[in-house]
C-alpha cells in the first residue's frame, strides 16, 4: 500500500510538471480531474485562475483571486499581471483616493513612481497653475503623466516674455493685376494698426523700422477659369484672395489665415477692387488681422484628429468628454495634452438621430439636441445607456441643467422639468420656445430670444420670475453660457455679459460686437479672463472695451471648456488643448502701453455700464 502511494505521488508530480510546462488552463484542469486529492491539486487550481487572469487581466479578476486564495504564493505574480489594468483604472478615476488605493496594493510596482507623481499633482490641485511650482514638480516626478505638460507650462510662461513684441513691421504685397493698389494699401494698413493697437502693438512699414516680427498681407485679384473643385462646377469669374501671416524670426507663423471672396455676380469691369465695392461686406466680415503681442503658438498643443465631427464638449478633472453628432461620445485623459489617452467610449445604435450638446451631472451624462435627450451612466466600467426622451415627448433641446437633482431642459417646446420615471410626461414650466438656459448660484437664467429671465425652480413652478430684462429691438439671443460668475448671451450681432449676483436686478457689464471679434460660437471664463472661440480662432476678450486683446491660431473652433489651467476645444473633426497660463499672468514689459499701464487691466473691469451706454437692453422689469 505504501509503495503504491509513493508511486502515485511520483506519478502526480511528473504529471503536474508536465502541466506546468504546458502552462494552460486545460492542462491544469486535466491534472485536477485525474488527481483530485494530490498535494499539487490546490496549486493546479490556483494556476488555472492565474492563466485565466493572464489571458484576460482585470482588477475584478485580481480581486476574485485574492478572495479565493488569500495566502497563495502566486500573489506576487498575479499582482504583476494586473498592475497595468489597475493603474489604468486609477487613472480613469483620476483622484487622490484612486492612486492611494493603487499604491497600497502595488507599493513597489513598476508604475508606483508614476502613481506617486499623479497623486502628488492631484493633492496639490495642479499647484494652482503656478509656473515655478509646476517646474519643480516636473523635476521631482518625471514619471508622472502630468510632468511633461507641467514642464511645458513653465516654458510657455518664459516664452511669453522671451517672444513679447511691441512693434510689428507691415509688408503689403499686392499683385500687378489688383486695381486700386494705393487705396487697398491704406485700408489694410489702417486695419492692421487698429487691430494690433488692442494688444499695445505698434505697426510700422517694413524697411522703416527694424522689427523682429513681420506682418505680411498678400492680396490678389484676378480672373479664374471654369473649374471643378470637388464640390461642384465653379464658373469663370473674378476672385479676391488675401493671406495674412504674422511671424517672428525663424518661427513657425504665429498666425496664418487666408480669406477668399468671389462676388455673387461678376463685375462688368475690373477697374476697381472687388473688396472695396459696396457688395463686399462678406469679405470684410471674414477678414481680420490677428491680435497678438507674443508668440501665442507656444501654448497651442497639437490637434488630435477625431475622424468624426465633434459637436459637444464637457470636462471633469483631466478628462474630456467629446460628443459626436450621432450622440456617441469618447472620453480622453488629457494629463498630457500632446498625448491624449483614450479612456472610454459610448456608442449609440446606428440611426439617423442627431445630438449637439453634452453635460455631465455627477455620475450621469446627458446628451441632447435635435432628437431629444438620452441619459448615460458613468462609472468605472464602460458608459451605459439609462433612459431616453425622444423628440416626440420633449422636442428639440438646446440646454439641460440640473437643479437640486431635477433635470430642467429648454428647447423649441419651452422650459420643462424632465420626469425621472420612464414614460412619464415632462412638467411644462414655460410653453414657448426658449433659446437657452443656465444655472448660476442656484438661480435659473433663461431667454426666449427677446428677453432674459432670472428665477428659481420653485418660483417658476408658481409661474413667477425674479426679474426680466428686455433686450433692445434688433437684438436676438441665440444661446446662453455661464461665464465665471456671469452669464454670456450669444446674440446675432455679438455677445453680451450679465451680472446676476442680484437676481432682482441683473446688470449689463460687458459686450463684444461681431464686427470687432468675428462670430463667437462659445465663451468661457478662467482666472478672471474671458475666452471665446469662433471663426477667428481662440481670442482673449475684454468685454468692457468690447475688444479682443490676444488670440491664438487653433484648428478646433466650435466649443470650448476649461480644465484646470487649460482650455479644451473641439470643432469639425479636431480636439485641441491650449495652455491658458500665460494669458492669466500680467502682460510682459513689451506689451505695456505708452503710459506704463497694462493693456489688460488687473483684473478686467466688471463694473456695470451706465444706463445711457447700455444700448442692448432696457431697464429691468421686476
Amino acid at each position: 500500500m505504501t509503495v503504491a502511494l509513493i508511486l502515485l505521488s511520483g506519478c502526480a508530480g511528473s504529471r503536474f510538471e508536465a502541466a506546468r510546462s504546458r502552462d494552460t488552463a486545460p492542462a491544469y484542469h486535466r491534472f485536477v480531474v485525474d488527481y483530485p486529492n494530490s498535494k499539487y491539486t490546490e496549486q493546479a487550481k490556483q494556476r488555472i485562475d492565474l492563466v485565466r487572469l493572464r489571458n484576460q487581466p482585470s482588477v475584478e479578476g485580481y480581486e476574485a483571486f485574492v478572495r479565493a486564495w488569500p495566502a497563495s504564493p502566486l500573489l506576487p505574480e498575479v499582482r504583476a499581471i494586473v498592475e497595468e489594468p489597475a493603474f489604468a483604472r486609477a487613472r480613469a478615476r483620476s483622484s487622490v483616493e484612486a492612486y492611494a488605493e493603487f499604491l497600497t496594493e502595488f507599493p513597489h510596482g513598476k508604475l508606483s513612481a508614476q502613481a506617486q507623481g499623479n497623486r502628488a499633482y492631484l493633492e496639490a490641485l495642479g499647484f494652482a497653475g503656478d509656473p515655478a511650482a509646476l517646474a519643480r514638480f516636473a523635476e521631482e516626478h518625471p514619471a508622472s503623466n502630468f510632468a511633461a505638460e507641467a514642464a511645458r507650462t513653465a516654458m510657455a510662461v518664459a516664452a511669453r516674455s522671451r517672444t513679447a513684441f511691441d512693434t510689428v513691421a507691415l509688408s503689403l504685397e499686392l499683385t500687378a493685376s489688383t486695381p486700386e493698389p494705393e487705396r487697398l494699401a491704406r485700408v489694410f494698413s489702417e486695419r492692421a494698426t487698429r487691430s494690433l493697437a488692442a494688444a499695445g502693438v505698434r505697426v510700422v512699414a517694413a524697411g522703416e523700422h527694424e522689427a523682429a516680427v513681420q506682418l505680411v498681407i498678400r492680396h490678389h485679384e484676378g480672373p479664374i477659369e471654369t473649374q471643378f473643385d470637388g464640390g461642384g462646377l465653379a464658373e469663370r469669374g473674378i476672385v479676391a484672395e488675401t493671406a495674412v501671416t504674422l511671424s517672428g524670426p525663424g518661427q513657425q507663423p504665429i498666425w496664418h489665415r487666408t480669406t477668399r471672396f468671389r462676388p455673387p455676380a461678376p463685375p462688368a469691369s475690373h477697374d476697381s477692387s472687388l473688396i472695396l465695392d459696396a457688395g463686399a461686406q462678406l469679405f470684410w466680415s471674414s477678414f481680420f488681422v490677428p491680435v497678438a503681442s507674443w508668440n501665442t503658438r507656444e501654448v497651442v498643443r497639437s490637434a488630435l484628429p477625431l475622424g468624426e465631427s465633434a459637436t459637444g464638449l464637457a470636462t471633469r478633472g483631466s478628462r474630456a468628454y467629446v460628443l459626436l453628432q450621432d450622440g456617441s461620445f469618447r472620453v480622453f485623459d488629457l494629463a498630457d495634452p500632446e498625448n491624449p489617452w483614450p479612456l472610454a467610449e459610448y456608442r449609440r445604435p446606428r440611426d439617423l438621430k442627431r445630438f449637439s450638446e453634452l453635460r455631465i451631472f455627477g455620475d450621469r451624462a446627458v446628451v441632447f439636441g435635435e432628437d431629444g435627450a438620452e441619459i448615460v451612466a458613468l462609472g468605472p466600467e464602460a458608459p451605459r445607456h439609462m433612459r431616453s426622451y425622444d423628440r416626440g415627448s420633449i422636442g428639440t433641446l438646446n440646454s439641460v441643467e440640473a437643479i437640486g437633482g431635477q433635470l430642467v431642459a429648454a428647447g423649441r417646446r419651452g422650459l420643462m422639468a424632465l420626469a425621472e420615471s420612464n414614460g412619464a410626461a415632462p412638467e411644462m414650466l414655460v410653453s414657448r420656445a426658449i433659446v437657452g438656459l443656465v444655472v448660476v448660484g442656484g438661480h435659473m437664467v433663461f431667454s426666449d430670444g427677446r428677453s432674459v429671465y432670472v428665477t428659481t425652480l420653485p418660483l417658476m413652478r408658481e409661474g413667477r420670475v425674479e426679474s426680466r430684462l428686455e433686450l433692445a429691438p434688433g437684438v436676438r439671443v441665440t444661446g446662453l453660457r455661464v461665464s465665471g460668475e456671469r452669464v454670456a448671451l450669444l446674440a446675432e450681432r455679438g455677445a453680451l455679459w450679465l451680472d446676476v449676483s442680484q437676481p432682482t436686478h441683473p446688470r449689463v457689464v460687458g459686450r463684444v460686437e461681431h464686427a470687432r471679434a468675428g462670430t463667437i460660437d462659445d465663451v468661457v471664463a478662467l482666472g478672471g479672463r474671458v475666452f471665446a472661440v469662433g471663426e477667428r480662432g481662440l481670442q482673449l476678450l475684454d468685454p468692457r472695451s468690447g475688444r479682443a486683446i490676444e488670440s491664438a491660431d487653433v484648428l478646433a473652433r466650435g466649443r470650448i471648456a476649461t480644465m484646470g489651467r487649460h482650455l479644451v476645444l473641439v470643432g469639425d473633426e479636431w480636439l485641441q488643448v491650449v495652455d491658458a497660463t500665460p494669458f492669466l499672468l500680467p502682460p510682459p514689459p513689451a506689451a505695456l502701453a505708452q503710459d506704463g499701464e497694462s493693456v489688460v487691466s488687473e483684473p478686467l473691469g466688471w463694473d456695470a455700464f451706465a444706463d445711457d451706454q447700455d444700448f442692448w437692453a432696457t431697464p429691468v422689469e421686476r
